[in-house]
Formats: C-alpha cells, structure tokens, sequence
C-alpha cells in the first residue's frame, strides 16, 4: 500500500495537444501494450491524482520510475515542444501526471488518499473562466 495526493481533478484531455497523447498511446503501444486499455480508461475518467505526489516503498518506486521514464523519455524524442506555450510547454509533467493512475490501476495497487492544501493564493475566478472558456469554444486551456 501507499499513499497519494487526494486531490482529484478532471483528466481533461482538452487542456493537452491531441498529437500529445496520441503519441504517448503509441509508445504505451509498443513498450507495454498490457497498459493500453488502463491509458485509454484514465483519459476517460473524470478524476485523477494530481501533482505526482506519493509516498510508497523503494521497490515500487524505482519500478514505477523505470516504467514511467521509459515511456517519457520516448515521448521527449517525438514531440516538438519548441512553440509550446510555456502551460503546454509542461507536457511531460502532465502526461507523468496521467500515467500515475495507469500504473497504479494496471498494477491494482491498494493506496490511501490524503488531501492537500495549496500553500499560495489560487485565482479560481480567472481559472474557472479560462476552463470554461477553452471548452466552450473548443480551444485548449492554457
């Protein structure tokens, strides 16, 4: 068992370049296609844990590192990221972010959540209006 950030929030596949996942669903393909179907339900899913924040035993941990980075650094290969908005610019953070509950899911791992607390102020106004925005007119959040 370990522990994971409890604060959920919505995998939403419209705040990342569509070619981002495709291309990462290919890697996934070709380097662990045992995962595929728990990629394609985590894009699915309307939570997620959040800000690669865990605690578990070394044993997972480097399993966990040595799976996730292999499929990272073959995305870091693919993608261009030289015009990315510095938001979309952190793509290999935020698919690392989907990932985790991949591999967690695949694995059936037993976890216990904890909340978090964000320490700095968050804008929710400005925040809610660029996610409402970019779904409402179909454009990525950023």
């Amino acid at each position: 068992m370990f522990i994971v950030a409890s604060l959920s929030k919505a995998v939403s596949t419209h705040t990342h370049f569509d070619k981002d996942l495709l291309e990462t669903e290919e890697i996934i393909k070709k380097l662990y296609p045992d995962y595929l179907d728990f990629y394609h339900s985590a894009l699915k899913r309307k939570s997620a844990h959040m800000f690669n924040m865990f605690i578990m035993k070394d044993k997972y941990f480097n399993n966990y590192c040595e799976w996730l980075f292999s499929i990272l650094f073959e995305l870091e290969k693919v993608l261009d990221i030289s015009e990315y908005s510095p938001f979309h610019a952190r793509v290999f953070g935020r698919v690392s972010e989907i990932l985790l509950d991949v591999w967690i899911f695949k694995n059936n791992l037993n976890f216990t959540e904890i909340p978090v607390m964000f320490m700095e102020k968050q804008n929710w106004w400005d925040k809610s209006k660029r996610f409402i925005s970019a779904k409402l007119s179909n454009k990525k959040y950023y």
